[in-house]
């Protein structure tokens, strides 16, 4: 069951006892009739757990592959259903152990998404997330990887829009540059085909008002824009947090403070603090810029860590 057919099951429980409540007892036939109705809906949503809903992703297309409220091209639908698909599975892996810089995404079965059927409006798609059938392989339980993916490719794709080369460094370093480039894929399919976009999910909505402004996003996440290098930097660990894992990183040449990230892959972040803590150190970072934004840092191994 989705999280749509909860509210409106459980809003009309509210509702049949609300109007029982109104009807005298002596009243039979009414009664009965809401009675009945009422014990059915029940019956329907019993047992369900609500950290097992399935939520709604829904795309309304327009341009040239859309004719009006009456559908679209069927190319067209397949290419954007396997292009959103594939930057969803992308952005969800990012979030596992098994994520790689290449090869296979993992836990791609898991994270496909069901088309459950047609938008209303400008015509459109509506995408269902998969049960979460182990919330123990999550790592936050009352959200899936792939609500936590859709979230993250709206969030991104805002920030594409209305953003700084600054914030939106940030946010591919979050997401990962390989799982961005799957969301750039997507826009180039329906950039392609002379269309553009609208998105809701649990609620919030994300506009495209052109294809011109698809191919500038689009843009913005391409290859040709996300840039990643390595650099090895002599300096000092002032203090890392193990929990938000991040840290503070005193550079030797300038005395320029660089709060970075650490990989989640670290085994031991707690190191930084109990063994480098103001010692000289080189240290080999992964940067990660879009654009002309600062660069983001990013420490992925304590091998990556030399005492001087």
């Amino acid at each position: 069951m989705n999280t749509d057919e909860y509210a409106f099951l459980s809003s009309e429980i509210t509702e049949l006892e609300s109007l029982l409540a109104e009807i005298p007892p002596e009243d039979v036939i009414d009664r009965k009739s809401l009675e009945s109705r009422l014990r059915k809906v029940r019956k329907e949503i019993e047992g369900v757990r609500k950290d097992r809903l399935t939520h709604r992703a829904k795309l309304y297309f327009r341009g040239k592959p859309v004719f009006g409220s009456h559908g679209m091209s069927a190319d067209f639908a397949a290419k954007a259903t396997n292009a959103f698909n594939d930057a969803v599975v992308a952005v969800a892996a990012a979030f596992l152990d098994g994520f790689k810089e290449t090869g296979p995404f993992p836990e791609k079965r898991r994270n496909n998404l069901v088309l459950t059927g047609t938008a209303v409006g400008s015509f459109g798609l509506v995408f269902e997330t998969p049960e979460n059938d182990d919330p123990q392989l999550d790592l936050f339980p009352e959200q899936t990887s792939t609500e936590r993916a859709i979230e993250q490719i709206q969030n991104l794709l805002q920030k594409s829009i209305e953003g700084s080369d600054d914030e939106l460094t940030n946010l591919v370093d979050e997401i990962h540059p390989r799982a961005a480039k799957k969301v750039a894929a997507f826009l180039s399919v329906i950039a392609g085909q002379d269309a553009w976009f609208a998105m809701e999910f649990k609620d919030k909505p994300l506009r495209f008002d052109s294809v011109e402004q698809i191919k500038v996003v689009s843009e913005r996440l391409g290859s040709d824009n996300i840039f990643e290098t390595e650099e090895t930097i002599r300096g000092e660990f002032q203090g890392a947090r193990v929990v938000s894992l991040d840290f503070d990183f005193k550079r030797s040449d300038n005395d320029e403070i660089i709060k970075g990230k650490i990989g989640k892959h670290f085994s031991n972040p707690g190191i930084l603090n109990s063994e480098y803590f103001s010692k000289p150190v080189t240290a080999k970072f992964h940067l990660v810029r879009v654009g002309t934004g600062r660069p983001s840092y990013r420490l992925e191994s304590a091998e990556d860590i030399a005492s001087i």
